[in-house]
């Protein structure tokens, strides 16, 4: 019988630890079910078996964080979303697609369905794990409060060859129709090799005036949603295959929740996940 890892985050918003019997009814497969930490050296245990599959327990962030270290491997990935938004699995769920085909990347490291720096964005690495567990999703609002501030991110930025150089206080590259609660990304298709970049420009010095003046381009965004690509001076929301990325300092974006720096020259593009991800859902099980 082949070997799956279950890697669980106890420290997700909404863990469960799971059965072997009720796994086995989630997963749809039989499998010997062997549990290791998020920070065990699962890698080589994994890379040891001639086959195996792994079971990830956790949210986005913890995907992302498993996806990235295994990305050279062929290992078959469910995933059983119990982190506080699941923002893949209920993207994916509204087109019942189970599997992942597309997902993005920049120079190497993967993001399932965003990757974005400046307003609001910290929100996903900031919020704190035991306010997240007793607050769940509320918890993402009193940060969110924290969060609304003008930021000012130099950026040459050459989308399919078209220039977007700018200066920009938000910049998302989306595999996904929704991030941070909105479904506002009504062009989203699971199986196409298209992302949406959306770019909202920044008038200059975190102030209350200016707080005021993102307010407007952010409420359209968020609000309101896209239905077509809208490029305007102070809002783009268009679709891209491949964009360069040049940032002149280094720069903090959230990949699915999870805090990496960028600096320099950066290629973001979409491609075709391998192996497929497995998008579970917990319902199967007894409890």
């Amino acid at each position: 019988m082949d070997k799956c890892f279950v890697i669980a985050n106890v420290n997700s918003g909404n863990y469960v630890n799971y059965t072997d019997e009720e796994l086995k009814d989630i997963l749809g497969v039989e499998y010997e079910f062997v549990r290791v930490d998020i920070d065990d050296d699962f890698l080589s245990m994994a890379k040891a078996e001639k086959e195996c599959a792994l079971a990830v327990v956790g949210g986005d962030g913890t995907l992302n964080s498993i996806l990235n270290k295994i990305k050279r491997y062929p290992f078959k990935v469910y995933y059983i979303p119990k982190g506080t938004l699941n923002e893949k699995a209920k993207g994916n769920k509204r087109f019942n697609s189970a599997n992942n085909t597309y997902i993005g990347k920049a120079n190497g490291q993967i993001f399932t369905y965003v990757a974005a720096a400046g307003s609001f964005t910290p929100i996903g690495y900031r919020t704190k794990t035991k306010t997240k567990k007793r607050l769940k999703l509320f918890a993402y609002f009193v940060q969110a409060l924290k969060e609304y501030k003008v930021y000012d991110i130099p950026t040459e930025l050459k989308i399919d060859g078209v220039d977007r150089s700018g200066n920009y206080t938000l910049i998302m590259y989306l595999k996904s129709p929704r991030c941070f609660i909105f479904r506002f990304n009504k062009l989203y298709s699971p199986d196409t090799e298209e992302g949406h970049l959306l770019l909202i420009s920044s008038p200059g010095k975190d102030n209350f005036i200016n707080r005021v003046r993102i307010f407007f381009p952010l409420f359209r965004a968020f609000f309101i949603g896209f239905r077509k690509e809208v490029k305007k001076k102070n809002l783009v929301f268009t679709s891209f295959k491949t964009v360069d990325m040049k940032l002149n300092s280094e720069t903090s974006f959230a990949f699915d929740g999870e805090k990496k720096t960028l600096n320099g020259d950066i290629r973001v593009k979409m491609t075709p996940l391998r192996p497929d991800l497995i998008i579970c859902s917990p319902k199967n099980a007894k409890r």
